[in-house]
């Protein structure tokens, strides 16, 4: 179905991937991982205008060849859902409306929730005659039953499909080969299997490679060693003695070095480090003012209305220092709006809540400042943090110089590690995570979830990630309808 050889992509002139060499096959579903901002929506968006000869996007260029099977009928789901027409969900999807609820059917495209227009968006593209899918973030801002029915879909599908996303569990069980963007060459590089055999293969990749620069950085030492032993000795000798023999001795042992050191060059030339891509470490600090066990929040009736209508009703719960809380609900159910209420953002209608000690809260959507601010000019204007915290807060986050990057240039993933960054580095007692690896990299997601196990505070977390959801372990849930 899809074919690229050599495919370089370039994004504002500046090399973003290069040597992607795709191959898929028809049916062959692969995903493709990469950390924020290294181009993966950027070449679903290229390959699909190159299927249908249209003009790439202004901040785009392409080099190589992509080409694809004569007749290939190709279906582009792009991560955020702009433009979508003045129709109905009826009117959009047809005769194929049995995945979606019969009171949205009438509903207008653009009066839909993001999580309804993606799904909305993705039934279309799978009831579509499409020979392949490329398909950007498919699961962002889906609930549980919806993302299992995506995974149904693409399951079902006969298509080929190049995924980008962040989700593994969907990877686990929809793909069987996975294409990472690697940050430290820009190169592109297959895996087969899933995301699980893929991780397991890079781990030892890594640690192979860690072994054979190590043997090769012992025998260069050997050699160096040598080489500075017989520059020694043949200078003494020389410098020691005007006899021909003796000084015919040094000759020598002055050629050998020459010759160690050619070795030394080759062996230096032949055996680079390996270029690896640098783990992410969010730092950690804990608020220390609650005992375990003290009530962080007690509520009891909770209930918010919004225009005439209960967004979420009743609510009874208690979150405890340490606690680890999961907020559920199907889209719409008002788990956004509760941990807004939890913030003190929103006050709630009726009922009581009862709240103590620091809360941090993450939304769902990140907002962009509108200043021209660096990375470093925000952490000192608007943070209040002295330049020698820059780089310990978001040196090993964002991967990138504060002081260079402009945070309204920052990708949406990138705005939220920058923020999570912030958070997990104030000594909040409570953390509320709305949504919380929506647009991370799988990178971030697993750095982020090292971090959440550091953290000595609550946890109030809405999540529709299967796998990081395993990973928070959490003690209780707290279901909104």
């Amino acid at each position: 179905m899809l074919t690229t050889h050599d495919l370089k992509l370039m994004i504002g002139g500046k090399t973003a991937m290069e040597h992607a060499n795709f191959r898929l096959a028809r049916g062959e579903k692969a995903g493709l991982i990469g950390r924020n901002g290294c181009g993966k929506s950027t070449l679903l968006a290229a390959l699909s205008a190159l299927a249908q000869a249209q003009d790439l996007p202004e901040y785009a260029k392409t080099q190589g060849t992509a080409t694809f099977d004569v007749g290939c009928r190709v279906t582009y789901v792009p991560q955020e859902c702009r433009g979508l027409p003045d129709l109905t969900v009826r009117e959009y999807l047809g005769q194929d409306t049995e995945a979606v609820p019969s009171e949205l059917l009438d509903t207008k495209l653009g009066a839909l929730s993001g999580g309804w227009a993606k799904f909305v968006q993705l039934c279309r593209a799978f009831a579509e005659p499409a020979d392949l899918l490329l398909l950007d973030e498919p699961t962002n801002n889906l609930d549980g039953e919806r993302i299992e029915a995506a995974i149904n879909m693409l399951r079902a599908s006969s298509a080929a499909a190049l995924v980008a996303t962040h989700d593994r569990d969907f990877l686990d069980r929809c793909v069987t080969a996975i294409y990472e963007v690697q940050s430290a060459t820009r190169q592109v590089a297959k895996y087969g299997g899933d995301y699980s055999f893929f991780k397991q293969e890079k781990d030892n990749e890594r640690r192979s490679k860690e072994r054979e620069f190590e043997a090769q950085n012992k025998r260069r030492q050997r050699l160096d060693k040598s080489l500075k032993e017989m520059r020694a000795k043949s200078f003494a000798i020389e410098h020691e003695s005007k006899h021909f023999y003796y000084r015919a001795i040094a000759a020598k042992l002055a050629q050998r070095a020459m010759r160690y050191q050619g070795r030394l060059e080759s062996e230096l030339s032949a055996m680079p480090r390996p270029q690896t891509e640098k783990p992410l470490r969010f730092e950690v600090k804990s608020g220390d003012g609650l005992a375990g066990g003290h009530a962080v929040f007690v509520a009891k009736g909770l209930s918010f209305e919004y225009g005439g209508q209960q967004v979420f009703g009743g609510l009874d719960f208690v979150v405890r220092a340490g606690e680890r809380v999961l907020v559920q609900g199907p889209n719409g159910s008002g788990k956004t709006t509760l941990l807004r209420v939890l913030s003190k953002e929103l006050q709630p209608t009726r009922g009581g809540l009862d709240a103590s000690g620091r809360a941090g809260f993450l939304p769902q959507t990140m907002e962009v400042p509108q200043d021209d601010l660096s990375v470093a000019k925000y952490l000192e204007t608007e943070v209040g943090y002295a330049p020698e915290d820059w780089g310990r807060v978001v040196g090993k986050i964002l991967g990138t110089d504060p002081r260079q990057a402009h945070v309204r240039d920052l990708s949406e993933g990138e705005l939220k590690k920058l923020r999570l960054a912030l958070l997990l580095d104030t000594g909040y007692d409570v953390l509320l995570l709305d949504e919380p690896t929506n647009h991370l990299d799988v990178y971030a997601i697993e750095a982020l979830e090292r971090a959440l196990q550091e953290f000595k505070g609550a946890i109030v977390c809405v999540s529709h990630d299967r796998r990081f959801v395993q990973n928070l372990k959490p003690s209780k849930t707290v279901i909104c309808a």
